[in-house]
């Protein structure tokens, strides 16, 4: 406590005088720091939550579109073993592989119905999608009964709008996902 001595020798504590008049300052003041950090803290802990659940979302949008990529491996124009139609470059024909086509089918099923990742899918991907499910379901379709391994195709038509629909089905892939901010290099 500082004291300081006046001309009439009385002795005044400027402090004291001083604290009885702001103590109600210092305790509103207190209380509007802490209301105010509270606020800031409340702002900051929604904004992380909405920051949480965009990734969530993201997360989820990147993996249906992962794993519907994973799904042209099927329709591979290079012959590999699991290529539903497979270009013959020596006879320029088409050939049908029916047992990965039935594959094809299951695993589009699996992953877009059991899975759940149709969901986060766009419209346009979607349609691709079952568009070349349907070609494919075609081709089983118009099988002979007794017919197995890897037949030839008499409508090319077929197999070129599936490779088509592919190379547009790769191109959206990658511009819906960089429109994500996703994808670094497209």
């Amino acid at each position: 406590m500082i004291l300081l001595q006046t001309d009439s020798t009385k002795t005044v504590s400027w402090i004291k005088e001083f604290t009885d008049y702001t103590t109600p300052v210092n305790n509103i003041a207190a209380i509007l720091i802490a209301i105010f950090g509270g606020l800031l803290w409340s702002y900051y802990k929604r904004r992380e939550i909405k920051y949480q659940i965009v990734g969530i979302r993201l997360e989820a949008y990147l993996n249906s579109h992962k794993a519907i990529w994973g799904l042209l491996k099927y329709l591979s124009r290079k012959e590999k073993n699991d290529s539903v139609f497979i270009w013959n470059p020596n006879t320029k024909l088409w050939r049908f592989n029916p047992v990965m086509a039935r594959k094809f089918n299951e695993e589009l099923n699996k992953i877009y119905y059991t899975d759940g990742n149709g969901i986060m899918l766009e419209k346009e991907i979607r349609d691709k999608l079952f568009e070349i499910e349907n070609k494919i379901l075609k081709c089983l379709r118009n099988l002979t009964p007794g017919e197995s391994g890897i037949l030839e195709i008499k409508n090319e038509s077929v197999c070129d709008e599936v490779m088509k629909l592919k190379d547009s089905l790769i191109v959206d892939l990658r511009t819906l996902v960089s429109k994500k901010g996703m994808l670094k290099n497209s």
